[in-house]
């Protein structure tokens, strides 16, 4: 927070602001940790007692359920490291600690964790040793198309703690290709609660962050404000690495519109080269545009089957890439698709069936 940014905040604060808004809106964006450390900074003048109140009760718990969620996550950490199991934290607490050096300013409900898919069997089994069941109670043969057509599956603690396994980044469907065994190779230590976890690279997590807020359309602002503080963070992030990798995965103009709604929107430092490649590419003002819309005007709206598509479509640049979106996206099965039906194991081949004859019933 400079000088510049205190003062508009403290003459936007004097306007009547819709302070009841603002609080609704931290919450649905997934900021009200970095919002509560800002206003309680700053202390405009015409900040109500009663708002600051509110986003200091939710920031606290907010705070509290991180540290145990955390402290549950090193348990998973152990539990699979004695077992010869590589894991990997994912999203939550270590991308708290990692993008905004602390573990108390983001929200998050649930934690993840990326293994190698070879040891997905063997991660079932210990974590149902350990009172974790799958939310999708599944036969042999739907096992094997979940990890034919998914990436990742649900479990739910003994304490009612979501749980989800990753062995990829994105479903085959999104065609972003990064191998999780690339990814442990060139991962780094983080510290989490005094202990050193493996986290992905900058150069991995920044094209993680803009695939995955591209998959959802960017629908929350902390998605956008970790991009922000990443390129913070890590300002020798290497360049010729990020976007030759993000070439070869065809995530190229997702990595640009990534940094485009981080320059413009919370005003995150590149340098020249990569800001001029960002200028150059003319489709991306239409793309944020339609983020902002849905971020500002429409915050509570779902995009419909049609719109995300659509802007996952133009968010490629690889016409091959749009095709395999849609052909995969229409032909594989979901873990909606597979609780719905259950075949003997004689027909196992025909759950890549089940996917259309739903879609064409809805």
């Amino acid at each position: 927070m400079d000088e510049r940014q205190a003062a508009t905040i403290n003459a936007l604060a004097r306007d009547k602001l819709d302070w009841e808004r603002l609080v609704y809106l931290g919450v649905g964006h997934g900021v009200v940790p970095l919002l509560y450390r800002s206003l309680n900074t700053i202390r405009p003048a015409g900040l109500p007692s009663g708002v600051m109140d509110r986003l200091r009760i939710e920031a606290q718990g907010i705070a509290g359920r991180n540290v145990l969620l955390a402290t549950e996550l090193l348990a998973l950490l152990d539990l699979l490291g004695a077992n010869s199991v590589p894991a990997m934290p994912h999203k939550g607490p270590a991308l708290a600690c990692q993008v905004y050096g602390d573990l108390r300013l983001r929200s998050f409900i649930d934690l993840d964790i990326i293994i190698r898919r070879i040891d997905v069997p063997r991660v079932r089994n210990l974590l149902a040793e350990n009172g974790y069941q799958p939310r999708l109670k599944m036969t042999a043969g739907k096992e094997r198309a979940i990890l034919r057509s998914e990436c990742d599956e649900v479990f739910t603690g003994p304490n009612g703690l979501i749980l989800e396994i990753h062995w990829a980044i994105t479903p085959p469907y999104f065609s972003f290709q990064l191998n999780t065994d690339d990814l442990f190779e060139r991962s780094i230590k983080l510290d989490l609660l005094g202990r050193k976890v493996l986290a992905p690279s900058p150069e991995d997590l920044l094209l993680i962050l803009s695939v995955n807020g591209t998959k959802d359309m960017w629908n929350r602002l902390e998605f956008i404000c970790r991009v922000g503080e990443l390129l913070r963070r890590y300002p020798e992030i290497r360049w010729p690495i990020v976007f030759a990798r993000a070439r070869e995965l065809g995530a190229e103009r997702m990595l640009l519109l990534a940094l485009f709604l981080a320059h413009h929107l919370l005003g995150a430092d590149l340098p020249e080269d990569v800001l001029q490649r960002v200028q150059r590419t003319k489709i991306l003002p239409v793309l944020a545009n339609k983020v902002c819309q849905r971020l500002f005007e429409r915050p509570t709206e779902v995009p419909g089957l049609f719109e995300l598509t659509r802007f996952r479509l133009r968010s490629r640049e690889r016409f091959r890439d749009r095709v395999n979106y849609c052909l995969k996206r229409a032909l594989t099965p979901t873990h909606q698709d597979l609780e719905k039906l259950t075949l003997p194991t004689s027909l196992e081949f025909l759950y890549p069936l089940v996917r259309p004859f739903r879609l064409i019933r809805r």
